[in-house]
């Protein structure tokens, strides 16, 4: 593992990582890694006045959120550090702890998707703090629940708002600078119960819906829109 960086503390942050990864998370149990991390960031984030924060998602699961000095009070920030301490089932409990490759790569679970992002962050915080360059309108939220349902990041963006966020999910070490989305709705459309023979009086709901979609077809169609 090879770091430019001089101000990046290499063994801190490779420590952090190590435990991180063996520390079993899977979606719905990650309590054991979100008490550690919350101690470790109070210990090395708290003595520059960061505020870290449990965010109650359900009862024994919380999101971690760590303010910056002075602004623990505001609901809206500029910039969102994002990272998810979930990962999905281990198919053998006895190998997903940390293994260092003979190509010089870590694996384990999580390492990628996501824990070593979040490692990342928390020591760029560190070094900030170290060298009095903590910005103040930040936040970092490390969340749970994000390899199925996505409830930590729904109960973060239930609290507060942010102009623009920096997920650490794997892209190769290349910048995604958009992704792709999708938006959920649910559309009702209303007539009345006829006999068959008076269908065609009133309202029709199926013949409403019907040219509901095909109006949006068109839409799209027109639009040249990648919905």
């Amino acid at each position: 593992m090879i770091i430019d960086n001089p101000d990046i503390n290499q063994k801190r942050l490779y420590s952090l990582f190590k435990d991180m990864i063996n520390i079993y998370s899977p979606s719905g149990k990650e309590e054991t890694l979100a008490d550690y991390l919350y101690e470790y960031l109070n210990e090395q984030l708290g003595r520059f006045g960061c505020s870290i924060i449990r965010q109650t998602v359900e009862e024994d699961r919380y999101n971690i959120l760590v303010t910056m000095p002075n602004s623990s009070n505001i609901s809206s920030y500029s910039l969102l550090l994002l990272g998810h301490i979930d990962t999905v089932p281990s198919f053998d409990i006895e190998q997903q702890e940390l293994v260092e490759g003979d190509d010089g790569l870590l694996y384990g679970l999580g390492s990628a998707d996501m824990k070593g992002g979040c490692a990342a962050f928390i020591e760029t915080l560190i070094v900030l703090g170290e060298t009095g360059k903590l910005p103040s309108d930040i936040m970092l939220a490390l969340v749970v629940g994000e390899e199925e349902t996505g409830d930590g990041t729904a109960a973060l963006l239930s609290e507060f708002s942010f102009d623009s966020a920096i997920v650490a999910e794997p892209t190769g070490l290349i910048p995604c600078l958009e992704h792709y989305g999708y938006l959920e709705f649910q559309i009702t459309t209303m007539g009345y119960r006829r006999h068959a023979a008076m269908s065609g009086r009133e309202t029709n709901a199926v013949i409403a819906m019907l040219h509901l979609l095909l109006s949006l077809e068109e839409y799209i169609e027109q639009t040249d829109s990648h919905i």
